[in-house]
Parts: C-alpha cells; sequence; structure tokens
C-alpha cells in the first residue's frame, strides 16, 4: 500500500504544480493529453524520490530529493507549457518551494500542538493520512486562487532580465528549511521554531509571486506606452500627409479655372503648339501630384502614399497592388501603425542595397466574407534585402538587428497579436517578407482594450 500511496502523493504533487504553472504559462496542450503527461510526470517524480531515498537513507528530505522534483518538473513544464528558459524554471522552482513550505507548516503545526516526534507522525497512519489531506487540500486552495487572480501575460525581455536573479530566493529557502529540518530531527531546535521559519519563509515567498505580478504588469504598462507612441508618431505622420494632399488638391481646384481660362485664350487666338506645350507641361505637373495609390479609405491611403513617395525618394521601386478598402471595419489606428512600421522596416532593408537591387513588393488586399467566418484585411509586403536570420518569430539578434527592424517589427507583432491577426514571416531568395491576415471586424484600438 505504501508504494501506491506515494504515487498518489506524487501524481497530486504534480497537479499541484500543473495550476500554479497555469497562473503564469500558457499550455502547449491541453485535455487527456495533458492529463496523461501530469501522470506520467507523478509516476517518474515518485521514482525520482524512492532513487534519492536509496542514496541517502538517514532522512527523506534532503537537498538532492529537492534538486531531483525540481528537475523532474521542470522538464513537465517544459514538455507541456511555453514560455521562456528562466521564467520556466522559476515558476517551478516557487511552486516546488512554496508547495514544500506549506507541507512543513502543516507537519510541524502537528508535531507541536500534539506534542510528539517525527517518527511517531509517521508510524500513526490515521494521523499521516489526515495530515496528507489537509496539505494537499492547501495546496489546491492556494494554487487555485494564484491562477484565479493571475493570468499567463506575453513575458518581455524586461520580465527574463530579473528572473535568473528571483530564482536564488526560492532556492535558499528549500536550503533553509532543510537545514532546519535536520536540525529538529537532532534535537537541537523545537518544532515551534520550525514552524516559525516556514511560515516567514512561505510569505516571503508568497510576496515575491506579489512582485512578480507587479513587475509584470509594469512591464506590460511601459509596452503599451511605447505602442501608443509609436501610433502617436505614426498619426502625426499620417496628418501630416493628409494635410499636403489636401492643401494640393485645393490649390489645383484654385488654378482649374485659370488653366482652363489660358488654354480656351490660347485655342481662340490660333496658338495651338502653344496650348499643347501648356496641356503637356499641366499633364507633367498632375502625375506628379496624382495619388500613387488609391484604396477609398483615406487613413490606408495617407500611410501607403506616405511610404511610397519616401520610398520612391530613396530611388527604390516599389509597387502597389489594392483593392476598395472603402467597408473597412477593423481599428485604422492600430492598422496604419503596423502598416507604417513594416514600410519603414522595408525602405531601411532596401537603402543598404545598391539602387539597381531596391525593390518593394506592397499587396493590401480585403477578402469578402466567406460562409465560415469575417472578412479578412491581407497584407504582404516583400522586400529586398541583406540576409536575415529567422529563429523562434524573431529576428536573430545581431549587431545589424536595430537597423533592419527596431522597435517597429515588435511593434507590429504585438498589434497584429491583440487584434488577434495572424501573421508569418520569412526570408528566401535575398528577400524579406511579412504576411498577416487581420479579422475586418470592429473593435477599439487595442492600447484602450
Amino acid at each position: 500500500m505504501g508504494y501506491w500511496l506515494g504515487i498518489v502523493f506524487s501524481c497530486l504533487d504534480v497537479l499541484c504544480v500543473a495550476v500554479f504553472c497555469d497562473a503564469f504559462l500558457e499550455r502547449k496542450t491541453r485535455g487527456l493529453r495533458f492529463v496523461v503527461g501530469a501522470l506520467l510526470c507523478g509516476v517518474l517524480s515518485y521514482i525520482a524520490t524512492i532513487f534519492v531515498s536509496h542514496i541517502s537513507e538517514e532522512s527523506p528530505i534532503t537537498l538532492l530529493k529537492f534538486a531531483a522534483l525540481i528537475t523532474v518538473y521542470f522538464v513537465f513544464a517544459s514538455l507541456l507549457y511555453t514560455g521562456k528558459f528562466w521564467l520556466r524554471l522559476l515558476v517551478v522552482v516557487l511552486a516546488y518551494a512554496i508547495s514544500t513550505l506549506l507541507e512543513f507548516c502543516v507537519l510541524y503545526s502537528l508535531l507541536a500542538l500534539l506534542h510528539i516526534r517525527y517518527d511517531e507522525y509517521v508510524a500513526n497512519m490515521k494521523l499521516y493520512l489526515a495530515s496528507a489531506a489537509i496539505t494537499y487540500s492547501l495546496k489546491f486552495l492556494l494554487s487555485s486562487g494564484i491562477k484565479k487572480i493571475h493570468k499567463p501575460m506575453v513575458a518581455s525581455s524586461a520580465s527574463i532580465k530579473w528572473a535568473p536573479l528571483t530564482i536564488g530566493f526560492p532556492l535558499i529557502s528549500l536550503v533553509g528549511i532543510s537545514i532546519c529540518y535536520y536540525l529538529s530531527m537532532n534535537g537541537k531546535i523545537a518544532a515551534a521554531f520550525v514552524l516559525f521559519s516556514s511560515g516567514i519563509l512561505l510569505a516571503t515567498n508568497a510576496v515575491i509571486l506579489i512582485l512578480i505580478d507587479l513587475t509584470e504588469k509594469n512591464n506590460l504598462a511601459q509596452e503599451q506606452q511605447k505602442t501608443l507612441n509609436e501610433q502617436l508618431r505614426s498619426q502625426r505622420a499620417n496628418i501630416d500627409a493628409l494635410s499636403s494632399a489636401y492643401a494640393t488638391q485645393r490649390k489645383m481646384t484654385h488654378d482649374f479655372r485659370h488653366h482652363i481660362a489660358a488654354l480656351s485664350g490660347m485655342l481662340q487666338g490660333g496658338e495651338t503648339q502653344q496650348a499643347q506645350d501648356y496641356l503637356a507641361a499641366l499633364q507633367e505637373q498632375q502625375t506628379e501630384r496624382a495619388l500613387m495609390v488609391n484604396t477609398h479609405n483615406s487613413a490606408i491611403d495617407a500611410v501607403l502614399n506616405q511610404k511610397g513617395y519616401a520610398a520612391q525618394k530613396q530611388h527604390i521601386d516599389i509597387q502597389f497592388e489594392v483593392n476598395d478598402l472603402s467597408p473597412l471595419q477593423i481599428e485604422l489606428i492600430d492598422c496604419t501603425v503596423v502598416l507604417g512600421n513594416l514600410l519603414d522596416n522595408a525602405i531601411e532593408a532596401c537603402l543598404k542595397l545598391e539602387e539597381a537591387k531596391r525593390r518593394i513588393e506592397v499587396s493590401v488586399l480585403r477578402d469578402e466574407a466567406y460562409a465560415d467566418g469575417d472578412a479578412k484585411l491581407y497584407v504582404s509586403i516583400i522586400n529586398t534585402s541583406l540576409p536575415v536570420h529567422i529563429e523562434k518569430d524573431c529576428i536573430a539578434t545581431t549587431k545589424l538587428e536595430p537597423h533592419l527592424h527596431g522597435f517597429g517589427l515588435p511593434c507590429a507583432k504585438e498589434l497584429l497579436r491583440r487584434n488577434n491577426a495572424f501573421y508569418t514571416m520569412d526570408y528566401h531568395d535575398g528577400a524579406f517578407q511579412f504576411c498577416f491576415e487581420w479579422p475586418d471586424v470592429a473593435c477599439n484600438s487595442c492600447v484602450h482594450a
């Protein structure tokens, strides 16, 4: 019975860790596959415990056991959860430390209240089972409470920097409680002192959880502020472009009557050649002032034309493929920021090449709704570029990265994720391509969500 009881307790420990991980990490898989993985991890943790107990027969609680179980739980988190290495390790170590400290609090509360030794506690099966029931009930309540008030957040680079440092305290807590356990077993300190130490360490680790939550919220607020600043910069540029286009149109309208009068006078006076030359000059001016792109959506037209003219001034061959975007319902502030950043990146990448190789192809198309979903805005931007290394949805970290993509690409990807848009990027045959599909549904700007 002891073996089966040990396996059950090990599986319950893994489930507690899983509930804790759910509060900070996104699962890779769900349903039966996840449950099977958790049960297998429970069996593996029991095997690791038995193995360690054979190595160190003096006590079932050793630092080697702590290390073995943390390793098993980390493998479990790595296989079934997403997230950065340090973040997953921090969550696992915190989960195990808090669980262990809670277990010590219950254990030494009983030892202090009943005035019994640890060997007497283990020999009393009813007391042992009652203690286990209390312990696992508290573990599940605590883990479920943390999961309820905290939801997984996208880990930013800022949150990963402090993760290795934060891991230190729960590890020190485990070392400290292990030392207290050995001293209590040798009769050098009372059970009440171990209980007090366990409670203090448990409370301190709980404070670490609160600090993690506050830090994540602060990082998220900073990223939203950066996104807002980028939106304001993009909108300012769009407003300038629209104002310039409006002023040009007003001047053209104002001059139209004068041009008609001048041409009429020339033709009436028989100055045909002069009228033809005058008309040719007007046509050239009109060509220079005409919009490169006309989607019937003023906000998107402002971005595409502004970036198109900027590319032409840099001797970049830029081509557009568009259709009627007047029915678009998506948040145009977010959309114009994404388009502006991606086109800025494309222009910057082209400038690193000789003029003959500079090329950008832009497709901005709205697909009508199908039977199984809403209409979508499809965007593809292809630009010639120096070699780009893409690893795990990110441009590989190199000294050239700030010049190739800078803050614009992370900003664009973040806005796309928040608006439930699917995106992909690729580099092939000297060209970098970024594509996305944006569901055409009305919503508010993600910055205010």
